[in-house]
């Protein structure tokens, strides 16, 4: 449930982030009173060549607390041809807004990450112990195997018997070769196995 919180909590961040970066009100092509009556009396302008009429507005910085200067260029018709973005003000990409983000993006990618790495080593620790019962059955196995090559190598010692003998040593000294790996086996798989059990996540 908390997952679930979180998740809708994320989601509507983003579609309100995403809300207020949409672009504001295409204002071409617009009767430029309409865009006095709604952003204030220009405080200067400069007429051009063509017949057209640049107006300079103060702004407000969408993503700084300062103020920016707008251009908005009118023809001899009114309508207003093109709104400049203001300028000495920040992008999105140099705001605080846009860090925020990215710290913010940047904490999810980790949580992601911490939280796929927990599960392989649980998946791992699970492996692991199930590999050791495993080999613990094989070590035990082995160890019967070297006592009874020992007891044949015993009788044919015992009885003199030379054929018998080289090769009760060659089956006694492969028995004990397999049990040595097994318990080798064994030693590393139990240091992995304390190793993820024992590893931190921050």
């Amino acid at each position: 449930m908390k997952k679930q919180i979180l998740l809708m909590v994320s989601i509507l961040g983003l579609c309100a982030c995403a809300t207020w970066q949409q672009q504001q009100v295409d204002w071409r092509g617009r009767n430029f009173d309409d865009y006095v009556q709604s952003k204030g009396v220009p405080t200067s302008k400069y007429s051009l060549q063509n017949g057209n009429t640049v107006y300079s507005f103060k702004t407000m910085c969408r993503y700084a607390n300062m103020m920016g200067e707008t251009h908005v260029t009118v023809g001899a018709d009114n309508l207003i041809m093109s709104v400049s973005t203001p300028t000495k003000c920040p992008s999105y990409y140099e705001s605080s807004e846009y860090t925020l983000d990215q710290i913010y993006q940047q904490g999810q990618q980790r949580q992601a990450q911490l939280e796929l790495e927990k599960s392989e080593r649980a998946q791992k620790i699970k492996t692991l112990e199930g590999a050791l019962r495993g080999v613990d059955m094989s070590i035990s196995y082995d160890k019967n195997n070297v006592g009874y090559a020992q007891s044949d190598l015993d009788f044919a010692t015992k009885w003199g018997n030379e054929e018998s003998r080289a090769k009760a040593e060659r089956e006694l000294k492969e028995a004990q070769n397999k049990l040595r790996e097994e318990e080798q086996r064994k030693a590393e798989w139990e240091r992995e196995l304390q190793e993820l059990k024992s590893r931190q996540y921050r």
